[in-house]
């Protein structure tokens, strides 16, 4: 067996299809979610797109926020281009 056959359930002719990975990953996320849904403490669902980002990342680990922003590495040219 294939990793993607034990992992994802997949066989040789849907090994590219992009729904059964965002239908895994949508699923992992929800299970992720319900796990912590008694202790919202404890996880941090951040969108690092979004200005107080890091002010949200910064009160979750219980540091001060002093504006500063997050780190950027291979940033590219035009913002919001795709390859």
């Amino acid at each position: 067996l294939t990793s993607q056959k034990m992992i994802y359930g997949v066989d040789e002719d849907h090994v590219y299809d992009p729904q059964t990975y965002m239908a895994h990953y949508e699923a992992y996320n929800a299970r992720i979610i319900d796990y912590f849904k008694f202790r919202p403490d404890d996880l941090l669902v951040l969108n690092v797109a979004r200005a107080d980002a890091m002010q949200q990342l910064c009160r979750f680990l219980g540091i001060e926020f002093r504006n500063q922003k997050f780190p950027h590495a291979n940033k590219t040219a035009t913002a919001g281009r795709r390859a």
